[in-house]
């Protein structure tokens, strides 16, 4: 049997591209610059100005040789940083703030040594400021993590700007583009299931902000953590389906959804389905997507917090704590016995969601038959939840207790 895994990890190791997001900064980013020009960790630093009125791109070029500047005028953290981790060459990206007037020239070095083993693909620098109490971490972020994310709860300066990670293991042109945007992809790095550490850094000087700053700030992060934990996007999500026409039809567009955050979810369909290779190219740019034989890892997702799409099983269990959720493609032409416990919206992938089954009725002949009754299923659905289109789970486990799918006498897939 193939597997058909589509991430593939790869160990943080130099050469590293830094990035540097910089608006007005004109004072200090050549100081930034030139520290990370003396590192030979390093092989390229991107300055990325972001709408500057001053001579930021001119200030930043005088740090050396390995420095260039691109432009992105959509204002936000967010937005520079999509398109610095874009424009870096390497998939180690070193990310740097510019308004620092103090900082250790030894950070790439200090931030590499904080990698003890294969599967860390971020490290986080934790410094110090003897200007900056960093109530905001202390009073709100740290403890909204340790409630949210508590497996987060062990990062001590979790709002630092100054960090080592893998760009090829997350959705980096997804991330928000608020000022939020650091903390988004430390949140999507864990979601994908990959180790975080931290690094001492030593001592920096940063600019202060006004306190209108930070306040906006701790809205957009908080609002960030508490959206991320509703969406659920820590708990991987497998999708164990026969056919993988049905894969695409009953749980395509929450894998989507969930995809687009870094969330894991695997496809387990069989190898030799003609529908897998249109499946495996329509999720290859989600890094944390997996296509694999249907029954090759069978215990994979057998976790408490796991949540499990299956068909062709009811009346069947699995492991103790896994919510089994039955089949959702079903169509309301007629009384069912059974209505889904949760209707997902997927209003926002409906259109990549019908170009993939445009493309399935190519290679498989019953999928149009199936495809007309499920979008009719699926519209029905929306509507009672208010949305355009809309998927909907069945049968969410609840304790401890194996859970068992149930369906609709005669509903047809």
């Amino acid at each position: 049997m193939t597997d058909f895994t589509l991430n593939n990890a790869a160990i943080l190791r130099p050469p590293f591209s830094a990035v540097i997001p910089a608006r007005n900064e004109a004072e200090t980013v050549a100081h930034v610059t030139g520290l990370l020009q003396g590192s030979d960790l390093i092989d390229e630093i991107i300055v990325v100005d972001n709408g500057s009125t001053d001579a930021t791109a001119v200030e930043a070029l005088k740090g050396g040789d390995k420095v260039r500047v691109i432009h992105e005028p959509r204002p936000g953290l967010g937005m520079a940083l999509r398109t610095g981790f874009a424009a870096a060459r390497n998939p180690g990206v070193i990310k740097v703030d510019a308004d620092l007037a103090k900082l250790d020239p030894r950070i790439p070095e200090r931030l590499y040594a904080g990698i003890d083993g294969a599967d860390v693909a971020l490290v986080k620098g934790r410094w110090q400021d003897l200007k900056d109490p960093m109530p905001m971490t202390r009073l709100m972020l740290r403890p909204a993590l340790k409630e949210f994310f508590p497996g987060l709860a062990h990062i001590e300066a979790p709002n630092t700007g100054l960090y080592l990670f893998n760009r090829d293991l997350v959705t980096v042109d997804r991330l928000v583009p608020s000022n939020a945007a650091d903390i988004d992809l430390m949140l999507r790095v864990h979601t994908a299931g990959w180790r975080i550490t931290e690094a001492s850094i030593g001592e920096i000087d940063n600019n202060p902000r006004t306190t209108g700053h930070y306040d906006a700030m701790a809205e957009n992060i908080l609002g960030l953590i508490v959206d991320r934990h509703r969406a659920r996007a820590g708990v991987p999500l497998a999708v164990h389906l026969p056919n993988a026409t049905d894969a695409v039809l009953t749980s395509f567009g929450t894998a989507l959804q969930r995809l687009e955050l870094d969330g894991q979810v695997s496809f387990h369909v069989n190898d030799d389905d003609p529908a897998a290779p249109a499946i495996a190219e329509a999720l290859r740019h989600h890094p944390t997507a997996h296509l694999r034989p249907l029954g090759a890892t069978k215990n994979e997702h057998a976790a408490p917090d796991a949540m499990v799409t299956t068909a062709g099983m009811a009346g069947g269990s699995v492991g103790a704590g896994t919510a089994l959720v039955a089949p959702t493609g079903l169509a309301l032409e007629g009384p069912c016995d059974t209505m889904p416990d949760l209707r997902v919206d997927i209003s926002a992938h409906v259109a990549t969601k019908r170009e993939l089954c445009e493309t399935l009725v190519d290679v498989d002949a019953l999928a149009a038959a199936r495809l007309e009754r499920h979008w009719g299923s699926e519209t029905a659905w929306g509507r009672q939840s208010g949305v355009i289109q809309a998927e909907g789970f069945h049968g969410l486990a609840e304790g401890n207790a194996p859970v068992t799918a149930s369906m609709p006498s005669g509903a047809p897939l």
